[in-house]
């Protein structure tokens, strides 16, 4: 199973109602809660929840590695008190040795980073909050 194959079938699995999938040539298992678990395609501005500070907390769509940069010797894509663009990328988040651009949910300044780089991350974790 290639990349695609597989990103493809992680989409696929995300929108489903199944809780558990397991494949034994190349060793595949997934396994979600049908609460919890949020497909890939949706926007992060659908994953956004506005703080009681006025900023949006930007939480990770999926379980993975943070990086606050596109390469190890790139420096990091946003800073706090950075302006940034909606769909600007904010970090990199390696999920199955693939790389997912995380975009901004909305024109705005990082007010907060909330992870570290290298940090592994969890779904629905707070990683920003970008103030409108």
């Amino acid at each position: 199973m290639n990349k695609q194959e597989l990103f493809a079938l992680i989409q696929e699995f995300l929108k489903s109602g199944l809780t558990a999938l397991e494949i034994d040539g190349e060793r595949v298992r997934m396994e979600k809660t049908a609460q919890t678990a949020a497909p890939l395609s949706k926007t992060v501005c659908e994953e956004a929840a506005v703080q009681p500070s006025g900023g949006i907390e930007v939480k990770s769509p999926l379980v993975g590695v943070f990086y606050a940069s596109q390469a190890p010797d790139a420096p990091p894509l946003v800073n706090v008190g950075d302006s940034v663009k909606k769909g600007q990328p904010l970090c990199v988040l390696e999920a199955m040795k693939m790389m997912n651009e995380l975009p901004s949910p909305a024109d705005g300044v990082i007010t907060k980073i909330l992870a570290r780089d290298g940090d592994a991350v969890s779904f629905d974790q707070a990683l920003f909050e970008v103030t409108p």
